[in-house]
């Protein structure tokens, strides 16, 4: 999932299925990797609520899921086991919906 969301374009979509997505650091989006008005960046579960990225093994208080990308859209995922906030973002007209954490 980390290659995606260095390498996805505007208008574009990452979308994850099923299953529980662990990591040792967070999930990260660059200040780089935006979409426009016209064509956001989608990062959404296939199924919404079954798609769970898990921090477990994050060392440190560290958030799981950084964004600084701006116009993306989030949708139907779960953020869990984060050893500080489970969604961390700074960047600009970001819409974050139907997602748990």
């Amino acid at each position: 999932m980390t290659a995606a969301l260095e390498s996805v374009l505007p208008g574009q979509a990452v979308i994850l299925q099923d299953g529980i997505y662990r990591t040792d650091r967070p999930f990260f989006v660059g200040r780089t990797v935006n979409g426009t008005r016209e064509k956001p960046i989608r990062l959404k579960a296939q199924n919404p609520g079954k798609a769970v990225l898990s921090g477990l093994g994050i060392k440190g208080r560290l958030p799981l899921f950084i964004l600084y990308g701006s116009y993306w859209q989030v949708s139907g995922i779960g953020f869990t086991e984060s050893p500080s906030s489970g969604l961390h973002v700074c960047g600009s007209h970001n819409t974050i919906a139907d997602c748990a954490a």
